[in-house]
């Protein structure tokens, strides 16, 4: 049953951590619940190793707290366009600015044709 969830997922942490036998070990993980410093993740990727274990924010770099920020809609980048012009945007919000327009034109031709329009 647990084989089909992928190790490297907090289910996948959960689920090998119940398996071999230490129920609780990374159920806070897969519930999203408080965790602390120094606790161990039941994952053992090195072998003869210890787990790894919790470390204080101090010790990870600033840009892994950025990883779950929500990135800008299109509409709300070219609302900032229209307000500020194009040079209001950052590198990376026009690259993304760009990135949604071609999907969104993509998506469009296909659909146009499948529809046979």
């Amino acid at each position: 049953m647990y084989r089909h969830v992928a190790a490297n997922t907090v289910a996948g942490v959960a689920c090998r951590a119940r398996q071999i036998g230490r129920p609780g070990a990374g159920f806070g993980l897969a519930r999203g619940l408080a965790v602390k410093v120094g606790d161990t993740v039941p994952v053992n990727y090195i072998k003869d190793e210890k787990p790894p274990t919790i470390k204080p924010d101090a010790d990870y770099p600033a840009w892994l707290f950025g990883l779950t920020d929500k990135l800008p809609s299109k509409t709300a980048l070219l609302n900032k366009i229209e307000k500020g012009g194009v040079e209001s945007l950052t590198e990376a919000e026009m690259t993304r600015t760009k990135r949604l327009i071609t999907l969104e034109t993509i998506k469009m031709n296909n659909l146009a044709s499948k529809t046979g329009g």
